[in-house]
């Protein structure tokens, strides 16, 4: 199944940023609550894990076959006087019926499950012997230890899975929505460079290797067309005077040029950042309804800010830090699951400000030169978070 299959899927609406001029904000996601991943309606596992936490609006399919999350954390969202952190929160159900038959969602860490709707679920505390064992989530009426299921490392008391809705959703998307959009009205500071250190010309041909410099003390702000983001193919960032850092944070906006669009992303190679520097690294995509990321992508560093997006992720390298999206589809089914790779637990920990807004370039814009057309935008977004099963 390719890339372009998968954002012609379906078309679904999405509302346009609002207008604004000015952002000052502390941690832009805080709301998401620590946790890896954090989506606003439904999700799709196929292959792969997430190291921290897991939170889902409405329903989990099991699309593939094991799938962990909270690898390494069960993070820190307490509902209250839980022994234990939540590593998995779903809003709506685990859609046993449209899930994979071998499909397991695994929590190795020691961690509760929250889950919104057991209508069609039920919860064991006990094996097929009658012993006290981890908890499992399974079908209606299925027997411990089918599939598809969710397992747990620890016996959480059935009472305490659900029906249970501890996060407001609505609420949070509503506001990121809104911080997305004043973030990408902020005024780009950040130049573009060749690796002698002379401007970019505003139009990148295919392959271009860009190269950036970061200023202490401010939020340092890089506006970068779709068109020319696809067309980079490493971006270096130079250490002096410094990479991303708690007091010279990056933001990077990507405003696609019309609402209510895809965008089919090859993630560049990103070189001089990695996990330490991921929490000072935000990518936005205020506009989008679908951001894929290609096969051949790089490994993604920093959080993901796509508020209105379908996060599809086609792509074996890593990610390292937050997603923040819509909906999720996490690799894809087809004959032989398609590995999407990790998503590395590194929260974002920085406060942005900014001021600026359309026709307000900041210091340092890039210079203007005559455009041509590049990149790799789509007007028929997915919208469905079920790639289609063979």
């Amino acid at each position: 199944m390719s890339v372009a299959t998968v954002l012609a899927a379906a078309l679904m609406s999405a509302t346009g940023p609002a207008s604004a001029r000015t952002a000052s904000l502390a941690n832009p996601v805080a709301g998401a609550l620590g946790f890896n991943v954090f989506v606003a309606e439904d999700a799709s596992l196929v292959d792969n894990s997430f190291e921290g936490p897991l939170a889902v609006g409405e329903d989990v399919t099991l699309a593939g076959d094991v799938f962990t999350v909270a690898v390494t954390t069960p993070g820190t969202f307490r509902v209250g006087a839980d022994a234990l952190p939540s590593a998995l929160v779903v809003g709506g159900e685990v859609d046993f019926a449209d899930s994979s038959g071998s499909g397991v969602l695994t929590v190795p860490t020691e961690g509760y499950a929250k889950i919104g709707d057991l209508g069609d679920a039920t919860v064991h505390v006990t094996d097929g012997g009658g012993e006290q064992a981890n908890t499992q989530i399974v079908a209606e009426g299925a027997a411990y230890g089918s599939a598809p299921r969710v397992e747990l490392s620890v016996r959480q008391p059935a009472a305490s899975v659900g029906p249970a809705a501890p996060i407001d959703f609505a609420t949070a998307f509503t506001q990121f929505r809104a911080t997305s959009d004043a973030l990408s009205a902020c005024g780009g500071n950040v130049m573009l460079t060749d690796a002698t250190g002379l401007p970019l010309p505003e139009y990148l041909p295919p392959g271009t290797h860009a190269y950036l410099s970061l200023t202490p003390g401010v939020t340092n702000v890089l506006n970068l067309d779709p068109e020319r983001l696809a067309n980079i193919t490493t971006l270096t960032f130079q250490r002096i005077p410094t990479l991303p850092q708690a007091d010279a944070p990056l933001l990077i906006n990507v405003v696609l040029p019309a609402a209510g669009t895809a965008y089919s992303w090859t993630v560049p190679q990103l070189d001089g950042v990695g996990t330490a520097q991921a929490p000072y690294l935000l990518w936005n995509f205020p506009n989008a309804v679908a951001v894929a990321q290609d096969p051949g992508s790089h490994t993604m560093v920093g959080t993901f800010l796509g508020p209105r997006a379908n996060f599809i992720d086609f792509s074996p390298a890593a990610n390292v830090g937050q997603i923040v999206s819509r909906q999720l589809v996490y690799g894809v089914n087809q004959a032989g699951d398609q590995d999407a790779g990790e998503v590395h637990y590194a929260p974002f920990d920085a406060e942005l400000s900014c001021a600026g807004g359309p026709g307000t370039p900041g210091p340092s814009a890039t210079p203007s030169a005559t455009p041509q057309p590049s990149g790799s935008p789509s007007a028929s977004p997915y919208g469905a978070p079920h790639p289609p099963r063979p």
